[in-house]
Order: C-alpha cells, then structure tokens, then sequence
C-alpha cells in the first residue's frame, strides 16, 4: 500500500523471535478500510488443509487472506493489523517463521493470542484481518453488498 507510514519506536524493542511485526501504521485519509473473518485453513470444499500441522496451515490462511484481498485489488502489503489465535502458544515461532516468508518488510502490527479450543482439534491456527486499500486500488468489480 503506498502511503502507509510504519511506525516505529525506540521505547521498547522487537525480539526478533517474535518478528514481523510492527510498532504501529498510520492509514491515510481516504482508503477504504476491508475486515476479515478469522480464517482456518481450508479447501474449496471446506476440508482442513494440513491437519495439525501449523506450518501448512499458516501458509494456507495466509495464501487465503491474499485471494480475499485480491477480490478487492489489494494484496497482503495492504494488511495493517492481523489478530492470531492458537491453540498452542508453542506454535508462534513457526507461525513468525512462515509470515517472515509473506513480510520481509513493513509488516503488519499484530496480536497473537492462545485460545482454549478452535473450531477442530485438526485446526491450529486461525487469523483475521485489517486491510486500508487506497481508492485508486480498489477493483472496480469488487462485489460490495
């Protein structure tokens, strides 16, 4: 997203085994602003995608919210805020270690949170999101009910 102004801070650091993510995004007047369900991985069938293996799974939300951001002609550079509910906190480095492969730079500011159950044991992961999408990049057929 162009404008996006990443902020940062020298106030506290970043553990990197903990990265990407960021202090905080200004959103610039004007941009129109996409909510996400909380997404698992799935099929277009609505079958698990790598049962209990959170890799996979990450990889597979993550390629998830691009196609939903895609609809509107935004890619996962417009995300500004992902929330990730767990069903084990043992699981965030390999969660960091797929995002890092999505946001080598500017990534989102981002919640990580272990929940007691998801909607199957098989699920690990599940994330929603916040995406500003500049006017200019908004598809023209993007369905808006």
């Amino acid at each position: 997203m162009s404008g996006k102004q990443v902020v940062t801070t020298t106030f506290f650091g970043r553990p990197k085994e903990y990265s990407p993510w960021s202090a905080g995004i200004v959103i610039p007047p004007g941009y129109g602003i996409l909510f996400t369900p909380g997404m698992t991985a799935r099929d277009a069938e609505g079958n698990t995608v790598a049962p209990g293996d959170i890799r996979g799974q990450t990889r597979r939300v993550l390629e998830q919210l691009a196609a939903v951001l895609g609809e509107v002609g935004a890619t996962l550079d417009d995300v500004v805020k992902m929330t990730v509910f767990l069903q084990d906190m043992d699981d965030v480095h390999a969660v960091q270690e797929i995002r890092r492969q999505f946001w080598a730079t500017n990534p989102p500011v981002s919640s990580t949170v272990e929940v007691s159950r998801l909607v199957t044991e098989e699920v690990r992961i599940e994330i929603e999101a916040v995406a500003a999408i500049a006017p200019s990049n908004l598809a023209p057929t993007a369905a808006v009910v």
